[in-house]
């Protein structure tokens, strides 16, 4: 398969059309065409499908789904970022010289363990965010750019950028990291104000492995 990264999104390939791969919903989104995934039919409810509209939206490229927990419970998804290529298999995937990063489940989102400022705290992972974001608090001196993001619940908004330094299993990560606007308060609260977003995966080899409750964090 296939991987087209935009904007910092993850975009897999399914024949001609493109899926977000969003590990921070709880839900898969389509617009009620069918393809085959995991040697089976996959057309997922399209209940949801103005989210899509948003997402290609701010993205610049057509999105026909969301690929959320629903896929990635039953499967190992490779996501290369580098070479632009995904493998998704019901076996396990072996990465050589990976380090294996347990995985947490709350509500169906994955959260792992991360070092900051020298304590170590819960995040959420979730490929689906262009940036991370980050509790006020650890946030030091003075922002270097301003982004322009989205979600659904608050649309698009404005955030200034900070580089914070953080560290899961041992490797140092660097994070282009937001503080999330009131409208999302609730979301920062049941986040515990962390979400590592696409920083995790950029020019790495990642396994996304929910049936073994971890994540592979290939070399670069």
């Amino acid at each position: 398969m296939n991987l087209q990264i935009i904007r910092d999104h993850l975009l897999l390939c399914l024949g001609d059309r493109l899926a977000l791969i969003d590990t921070g919903a709880p839900m898969d989104i389509g617009r009620g065409r069918a393809t085959e995934l995991l040697g089976a039919r996959w057309c997922p409810p399209s209940e949801r499908a103005a989210v899509l509209d948003q997402a290609q939206d701010f993205i610049g490229a057509p999105i026909e789904w969301l690929l959320g927990a629903p896929v990635l419970e039953r499967c190992r998804l490779l996501l290369d970022w580098s070479a632009g290529r995904a493998h998704m298999s019901l076996e396990p995937v072996a990465v050589p010289g990976a380090t294996r990063v347990p995985v947490g489940f709350e509500q169906r989102i994955p959260r792992i363990d991360i070092e900051a400022a020298g304590r170590t705290v819960r995040a959420v992972l979730d490929s689906g965010a262009m940036l991370s974001y980050v509790p006020r608090a650890a946030t030091r001196g003075a922002a270097h750019r301003r982004a322009v993001d989205f979600h659904p619940m608050a649309g698009s908004y404005e955030t200034e950028v900070w580089r914070v330094p953080i560290s899961i299993a041992g490797r140092p990560i660097e994070l282009e990291a937001g503080v999330l606007p009131p409208a999302l308060a609730p979301l920062a609260e049941a986040a515990g104000g962390w979400i590592i977003g696409s920083d995790f995966f950029r020019a790495r080899t990642v396994v996304l492995d929910y049936p073994d409750s971890a994540v592979l964090d290939g070399p670069p």
